[in-house]
């Protein structure tokens, strides 16, 4: 049943985005990516608090919706995500997730 909502999510993903994840720190204590990769998504600016990795209240500017695989720490467009929620079908499966940048 969750298909029709795969659909229409899928349907709403039409913006062209750019995902690094993060594999490690290199040599010198910096953060190192993968090269970058073109997934699908929708990009909105909103603004949000949210709570980071460190416990600290940030707020956010930047929304987007994907069906990929992203963990807290990778860059979307070249920016942080530090924060992610799962969204769910009237069944509790899992549809996409909403990014928070």
């Amino acid at each position: 049943m969750s298909c029709r909502y795969i659909d229409r999510v899928n349907l709403y993903l039409n913006d062209d985005l750019y995902l690094e994840k993060q594999i490690g720190m290199d040599e010198y204590g910096k953060l190192s990516y993968e090269a970058s990769v073109s997934i699908k998504g929708r990009k909105v600016g909103n603004t949000r608090k949210t709570i980071n990795k460190e416990g600290e209240i940030i707020s956010t500017n930047t929304y987007v919706l994907t069906t990929e695989d992203v963990s807290v720490g990778d860059k979307i467009d070249g920016e942080e995500v530090v924060d992610i929620k799962e969204v769910k079908d009237r069944w509790g499966n899992k549809v996409a997730v909403e990014l928070y940048l």
